[in-house]
């Protein structure tokens, strides 16, 4: 068409291909400078619509905070990696940021500022940390906890400020998310791990048992024909049982609406990861006493937590499915009835407008 054009105008079809040829070669680099002009300009008016006075005073407000509970979070992070059970400490405030950005549009859909909620918190995180100063000795675990505690009520009473009381209740379940943060005193996880261990020895006992092995029970000590085995803390659950139950906490928020529906998968966690550590107990008893000894303790032993909590989840998983599928399915009738109801409706207000 460009040679055509130039041709009906007179020019020589030489210069009208040189034209032609030219312009092919200029016009994609004036758009591709064009759409570089207007992805700057676009970046520049997204940094510019962020940086309000309210997000820098949000980020002004929590840096300072973060610098003044400094050591307490590096003790904290440490205190974590140093810690098998309370290793999952790390991975909370990742989750927590995670839940809001993904329900950014609903949570800030309109924000304002909390002087009296915000400053009220502050002081009460201020206060508290004065206090985990006097009376709590430092390097303990309730000092920490202390710590923690005081860091997330200044970085609530801070969200509540600068955001608004709208925003913390459309945003109040990453938020309480964050007090899993906070380290579970010693003789509390004392008390669940003895729990959790006697729940898992009473198991592995009926497992074998219904298996049709003779088990003598003394304490913690099963006695089979092929030797005995102790059922000792490490081999409790626990840290599994704080995995899944986190796990499940989350997936309900994201997949459930129905509250006892919600409670019903967090309850079913701890008889689902009982069932599961009995069953890896008897399958290291069985691979140990009639295979290799190695299985005793070898990497099964040590990091068999990982693969056997595959069958928790695929007895968990297809209840969460199953009560989602409930869920869609009722929340369909009812859009239907109103949808009917409407329907009806409609001839009687056209009537009663004709009359």
């Amino acid at each position: 068409m460009g040679l055509t054009h130039w041709k009906e105008d007179g020019a020589p079809p030489s210069e009208a291909a040189a034209a032609w040829t030219l312009s092919t070669l200029v016009m994609p680099r004036r758009m591709v400078l064009r759409d570089r002009a207007n992805l700057r300009h676009s970046s520049l008016m997204t940094i510019s619509k962020h940086a309000t006075p309210r997000n820098l005073c949000f980020l002004f407000l929590v840096t300072l905070v973060c610098l003044g509970f400094w050591n307490d979070l590096a003790n904290l992070v440490r205190f974590s990696f140093a810690k098998d059970v309370y290793s999952y400490i790390v991975l909370i405030p990742v989750v927590s940021v995670a839940l809001i950005v993904r329900q950014k549009n609903e949570v800030f859909r309109k924000v304002g500022w909390a002087l009296l909620p915000g400053m009220a918190l502050m002081v009460a995180g201020l206060a508290g940390t004065v206090l985990q100063a006097r009376f709590w000795p430092a390097g303990s675990l309730a000092s920490l906890s202390a710590a923690t505690s005081c860091f997330l009520a200044l970085l609530t009473g801070i969200f509540t400020l600068c955001y608004g009381a709208r925003v913390v209740r459309a945003a109040i379940f990453p938020i309480l998310f964050l007090v899993l943060m906070i380290p579970i005193p010693g003789r509390l996880l004392d008390m669940v791990t003895v729990l959790l261990q006697r729940a898992s020895l009473e198991t592995t006992y009926r497992l074998m048992t219904l298996g049709g092995s003779p088990v003598l029970r003394n304490g913690f000590v099963l006695s089979l024909e092929a030797g005995s085995i102790q059922v000792a803390k490490q081999c409790s659950g626990i840290r599994s049982t704080l995995g899944l139950l986190i796990g499940s906490i989350v997936a309900c928020h994201l997949f459930l609406r129905s509250a006892w529906k919600k409670v019903l998968i967090d309850v079913c966690v701890v008889p689902v990861s009982i069932f599961k550590n009995a069953l890896r107990i008897v399958t290291l008893y069985w691979l140990g006493f009639h295979t290799d000894k190695h299985f005793l303790t070898g990497e099964l032993h040590r990091y068999g937590g990982i693969p056997f909590s595959l069958v928790a989840l695929g007895i968990l998983g297809p209840l969460l499915w199953f009560l989602r599928r409930s869920e869609v399915k009722t929340a369909g009738v009812r859009a239907e009835r109103q949808t009917c109801q409407g329907a009806r409706a409609m001839p009687a207000t056209g009537q009663i407008l004709s009359d």
